[in-house]
C-alpha cells in the first residue's frame, strides 16, 4: 500500500510540476492604471516579458503609442501619436543582440503636432542613412 500510493504522489507532484511549467509560458493580458484610474498601458505578457501588441496612454487618454514585443523586446511596426491625436512617427524596430535593446531599422516617416509631415527617411542600426526629407511645420522643404 506505501508503494501504491508513493507513486501517485510522484505523479500528483509531476502533474504539478507540469501546470506550473505550462503556466509560466501562458501568455495573460495585462493593464496598467495610474492615479484617477487613468488606462497608462497594456498587453500580453509571457511570464515577466511583454510579447504581442502593447498600447500606451497619455495622462488625457490619447493613445500615446503602440506596437509590438517579442521576448520582451519592441520590434516590428510601433506608431507614436502627438496629445493632440495627430500622428507623430511610424516605422519598424528590431531587437538589437549587442545592447539587449530595440533600433529603429528600414523607413521611417515622421510628422509635426499638426498634422503636416516632418521628415522621412531610412535607419540602419539605428542611424540615419541615405538620403532624409524634412519639412516646417507650414509644409516648407529644409535643407
Amino acid at each position: 500500500m506505501y508503494e501504491e500510493s508513493s507513486k501517485w504522489g510522484r505523479s500528483a507532484w509531476l502533474a504539478a510540476l507540469l501546470l506550473l511549467w505550462a503556466c509560466a509560458a501562458c501568455s495573460t493580458d495585462t493593464a496598467y492604471y495610474a492615479g484617477r484610474g487613468t488606462k497608462r498601458h497594456s498587453g500580453q505578457r509571457s511570464g515577466e516579458l511583454e510579447t504581442g501588441t502593447w498600447t500606451y496612454w497619455y495622462e488625457n487618454g490619447q493613445v500615446r503609442e503602440r506596437g509590438e514585443y517579442a521576448d520582451g523586446q519592441r520590434t516590428g511596426q510601433w506608431t507614436q501619436w502627438h496629445k493632440n491625436g495627430q500622428l507623430l512617427s511610424r516605422g519598424e524596430r528590431l531587437f538589437d543582440p549587442d545592447t539587449g535593446g530595440s533600433l529603429r531599422e528600414g523607413p521611417w516617416v515622421y510628422w509635426h503636432e499638426n498634422g503636416s509631415l516632418r521628415a522621412r527617411g531610412s535607419f540602419e542600426r539605428g542611424e540615419e542613412v541615405g538620403s532624409w526629407e524634412r519639412w516646417s511645420e507650414k509644409g516648407v522643404p529644409e535643407d
